[in-house]
């Protein structure tokens, strides 16, 4: 679909289609936001418009393409606590925020008690600082210098502690995995 898009602009649509619900999925199970996982995929497959002309095929399938876009969105996100609009602004799209209705559509994507009881067992095994600086900038969205202030250390610091307790959670989380299998028919190429 995405080579085919190259010509056809119906198929982006398709190969949209095929692959938002997942994509969905995996942004709310990392971010535990559905606003933010609606915005992370917006701006992943503006991104993948853009970009589909870079897509090569003997490198890997469209759907691996797609979430190493995803991934690059993720990173951005976490590094700056915002979402990056900029493919959307390129392609002039205005943002549309999700209703009520759209957002308990996303999290019903994703079995939300399992990643509750997933996710609590995961913070339980951090140590308090971790845990504190993972509520304070995940949770309740501080910026780094109130992290900071909060924990007694500098900017700095409490973002390397934010980060490290971050990679602790995705070690220790035996929730639903991040990877992404190519669909048994192939479709999404």
């Amino acid at each position: 679909m995405l080579l085919q898009a190259r010509r056809d602009p119906e198929a982006f649509g398709v190969f949209f289609t095929r692959n938002c619900d997942v994509l969905l999925a995996h942004f709310c199970r990392l971010t535990l936001s559905a606003d933010v996982a609606a915005d992370l995929t917006s701006e992943t497959f503006a991104k993948a418009l853009i970009k589909m002309g870079h897509f090569d095929p003997a490198l890997g399938s469209a759907r691996m393409w797609l979430y190493g876009i995803a991934r690059h969105q993720y990173l951005g996100w976490v590094r700056s606590g915002a979402v990056e609009h900029r493919a959307r602004q390129r392609l002039r799209m205005r943002p549309i925020p999700p209703d009520d209705e759209s957002l308990a559509r996303i999290e019903s994507l994703v079995d939300a008690r399992a990643l509750r009881d997933d996710l609590t067992t995961a913070l339980e095994a951090l140590s308090v600082l971790d845990r504190r600086a993972v509520e304070l900038r995940v949770l309740r969205e501080c910026s780094f210098e109130v992290v900071a202030a909060e924990l007694g250390c500098s900017e700095g610091a409490a973002r390397v502690r934010v980060s490290r307790a971050l990679a602790s959670l995705r070690r220790a989380w035996t929730g639903p995995t991040s990877e992404v299998s190519e669909p048994a028919d192939g479709l999404a190429r």
